[in-house]
């Protein structure tokens, strides 16, 4: 399914849930789950293609994997924690979707510890130089 569609869907649906929004709440939350799915597992059977793009990409350059790693975890944390937040949004709880993106910023700071420990060690070496 291309970005039109998905695009088309969303904004369709939104429409659908709108009139729906007074009388009939129920089937509203129904649209937007069926449509949050449909989303999802599109954007999931769309990534086997740029997972192999990644792939290629990553074997002709040479970084540690480790670092590719704590890139990967740091974009997955950024994902998740932008849905959730977004879903605590939607339900009207944002200082719980504040403290999701609290959550999420710390972690993202834990986990790229390594990273700043290795850019600590070139600057004090060109320093030290």
């Amino acid at each position: 399914m291309d970005i039109f569609l998905i695009c088309s869907l969303c904004v369709s649906a939104c429409v659908i849930m709108k009139l729906l929004e007074r009388d009939n709440k129920d089937m509203k939350m129904l649209i937007a789950l069926a449509v949050v799915i449909v989303v999802f597992t599109e954007t999931i059977a769309g990534l086997s293609d740029a997972t192999k793009t990644l792939e290629a990409m990553l074997d002709e350059i040479e970084i540690p994997d480790e670092y590719i790693e704590i890139m990967l975890k740091a974009l997955g944390i950024s994902l998740v924690s932008r849905l959730a937040g977004e879903c605590c949004k939607d339900c009207g709880e944002n200082a719980v979707a504040a403290q999701v993106e609290l959550v999420c910023r710390i972690s993202l700071l834990a986990i790229s510890l390594p990273l700043y420990k290795t850019v600590l060690k070139i600057v004090i070496g060109l320093i030290n130089s």
